[in-house]
């Protein structure tokens, strides 16, 4: 079971993300549409469980659709779940992105 933070205010995300995961979820869902990509890393350091337990699913805009533009979106993602000076357990080239229109 995962957490979808869709439509729930910057406020109120990392708190959320952060119950959540005590509570015991390990899947939380979000999107750079949502906004609120940055606290649901702070919800995720607030919880302080294994990074590698907890799985983050994120969505791209329809203007970053394509490989390269994929992967740049991640790359701007990733500092915004991480935290300053962390780095997400994701790693360049590990998956593949398949976009239908």
């Amino acid at each position: 079971m995962g957490l979808g933070v869709y439509q729930s205010s910057p406020e109120e995300t990392a708190e959320a993300v952060a119950t959540a995961l005590e509570l015991g979820y390990r899947h939380v869902d979000t999107a750079a549409a949502y906004f609120n990509e940055k606290e649901v890393g702070d919800g995720l350091r607030r919880a302080a469980l294994p990074r590698d337990d907890v799985f983050v699913e994120t969505k791209v805009f329809p203007s970053d659709y394509g490989f390269d533009e994929t992967l740049h979106a991640f790359e701007k993602s990733t500092p915004r779940r991480a935290g300053r000076g962390q780095r997400a357990s994701g790693r360049r080239g590990a998956g593949r992105a398949t976009v239908g229109c």
